[in-house]
């Protein structure tokens, strides 16, 4: 009792085809998950509905299609620019 056990459990389940993006594309906010999409010269906020997270990647159950192009690093930085011009300054892109 008390001790810290870890193991896998194997599922007899059937893969499955799934998008994903990289865990560092995902910012988690108070309004959900959040990725930053690009379209044209714009980097725009997009929420998603995530599913299951795996060896560094986030499965996107809803808000993105397969062609999409998505910020990979400094989401966060995008987010705070985005919160800067929504108070006044700048352009987010």
């Amino acid at each position: 009792m008390g001790d810290i056990v870890t193991g896998s459990v194997t599922l007899d389940t059937q893969p499955r085809i799934a998008l994903a993006v990289p865990n560092d594309a995902v910012l988690t906010t108070a309004t959900g998950p959040v990725v930053y999409l690009h379209q044209e010269n714009y980097w725009l906020r997009k929420i998603v509905k995530i599913g299951a997270q795996d060896r560094g990647w986030t499965e996107i159950l809803e808000g993105l299609q397969e062609a999409d192009q998505v910020a990979i690093r400094s989401v966060d930085a995008l987010y705070l620019l985005e919160r800067k011009k929504e108070s006044g300054g700048g352009h987010c892109h």
